[in-house]
């Protein structure tokens, strides 16, 4: 389930659930209200994630820790994944 710090933006993604793979080899999913999208992913200096899907490229600052991933775009809004 994702989720972002705005509260509005929060409210929403407590409503719509959705799930990331990242698989070794540098492909990823994301599966969000039933559709799946299939891309590709990178780990960049800096702890920065870049990844590409249909054909759209976006960077997010990285954390992670052993239960949860965090994105943070440049306008710091923040999604976190929990880990199954």
């Amino acid at each position: 389930m994702g989720g972002v710090d705005d509260e509005g933006a929060a409210a929403a993604g407590r409503a719509i659930k959705m799930s990331a793979e990242f698989n070794r080899d540098g492909t990823a999913k994301i599966t969000m209200m039933g559709h799946t999208l299939q891309g590709a992913y990178k780990i960049n200096d800096g702890n920065e994630l870049e990844w590409t899907m249909s054909g759209i490229t976006t960077k997010s600052k990285l954390n992670v820790t052993a239960t949860e991933l965090a994105l943070t775009d440049d306008a710091n809004r923040t999604i976190r994944y929990k880990r199954k």
